[in-house]
């Protein structure tokens, strides 16, 4: 598409979350000042990493919130999404999708899938694209600018975006499917509980965005106190609710109840919440729940660029139902371990500078294709997690 079309089909889209009236309002001469500059650019057949890149910086700049949003860098995108290995029918959800990195990776993901194993229909790869993701991929942010920005990522590679709206995803599910509704998603995309197959967030973190509404600290078992039995050491709940609880333990509750059984899920989360002792009742909840298919630690300095330098992890898990999860316990199953040493870019540098490969001279190493080998483990990782998965005969 010319610039022009792609700033035509945005002014003139419904571009709003809530606001239906809303609309990109530019006067005509900048426009075509904007025209002007990019008429010779294809934002469709640009790379994606191009793309990425320029959407990230400027989101960096001028949309972080202050309620811990933390934008994910490209190279954890790429893990959480290979190793949770979307299915073209499957519905997928990120209910704190922020400028949509999980969505857009995930359905480009589903797209090489598709004509990696279909060779014989790849001129019809966009067509599937543009079907696949109206039909399966949802996404919800509380910050209404990244909903919009999150939409026009989607735009940009030619799909359907009508799965994105703008609300907290922690409010009771009647609410957000009114809102869901009122902001023209459709029915099959809509939050209901026990609904997505895949689901991949960071979500928000940190004390200072504590959850203090009673309404909301009452749907989940983690908003309410929990007691360490002194002679068994198990947790148990109690009926008195918390008087505030960080939103990165609601969004373990949460995403896991938008989940079907047998559903899967990647969610970033600070380290304190699968090591600290206070926070027992936390791990002892999602065993009562889900199987821990794997924890990844990422390095200290991996969301640096972002003005944090909180040291996280990627918790994989599998909803599973009572029965399935008392079988698994009788077995004493096996967890996949890894530390990401090497995330791809300096971790020293408050701007995601990309690092890449060296040879003993310091000379840039580059694949057959003739582009540099970005130095990272991650795909390292990912190739062990699926030597684990066959090894002890598991697969989804």
């Amino acid at each position: 598409k010319t610039a022009y079309e792609m700033l035509r089909s945005l002014v003139g889209s419904e571009m709003c979350i809530r606001d239906r009236n809303e609309r990109i309002n530019l006067k005509p001469i900048t426009l075509a000042f904007v025209v002007s500059q990019l008429q010779e650019y294809s934002l469709i057949e640009t790379k994606a990493d191009v793309k990425g890149i320029a959407f990230q910086t400027f989101v960096y700049a001028h949309q972080r919130g202050e309620r811990g949003e933390f934008f994910t860098p490209h190279p954890i995108v790429e893990l959480a999404v290979k190793m949770l290995d979307p299915k073209d029918d499957e519905k997928f959800i990120d209910p704190a999708c922020g400028s949509g990195g999980f969505l857009v990776s995930g359905m480009n993901y589903v797209k090489e899938k598709f004509i990696k194993e279909r060779p014989d229909k790849k001129s019809k790869a966009n067509e599937f694209l543009k079907e696949y993701a109206h039909a399966h991929i949802a996404g919800i942010d509380v910050n209404p600018d990244l909903a919009k920005v999150a939409k026009m990522h989607m735009i940009l590679y030619d799909d359907g975006h009508t799965g994105i709206f703008c609300a907290n995803s922690l409010l009771p599910f009647e609410e957000l499917e009114d809102i869901a509704k009122e902001s023209g998603v459709p029915r099959s995309l809509r939050p209901y509980q026990n609904w997505f197959d895949v689901l991949m967030t960071n979500p928000p973190f940190g004390s200072k965005g504590k959850v203090t509404d009673k309404r909301i600290l009452k749907q989940f078992e983690l908003g309410y106190k929990w007691k360490q039995d002194k002679t068994t050491g198990k947790w148990i709940k109690t009926d008195e609710l918390q008087n505030g609880q960080v939103p990165d333990i609601l969004f373990i509750e949460r995403c896991l109840q938008l989940l079907k059984d047998g559903g899967r899920m990647a969610i970033v989360l600070p380290d304190g919440n699968l090591n600290n002792s206070s926070l027992g009742y936390v791990r002892e909840f999602i065993q009562q729940k889900a199987r821990i298919l794997a924890v990844v630690s990422m390095p200290v300095g991996t969301f640096m660029h972002a003005g944090v330098n909180p040291k996280t992890s990627i918790l994989f898990l599998q909803k599973l139902n009572e029965k399935e999860l008392s079988k698994l316990k009788k077995e004493n199953y096996p967890i996949f371990m890894a530390v990401v040493e090497k995330i791809g870019y300096d971790l020293n540098s408050k701007t995601p500078k990309v690092m890449f490969k060296k040879d003993e001279k310091g000379n840039v190493i580059k694949d057959e294709n003739g582009e540099p080998i970005i130095d990272t483990d991650i795909p390292e990782i990912i190739s062990a997690f699926s030597e684990f998965k066959r090894k002890y005969s598991f697969d989804f």
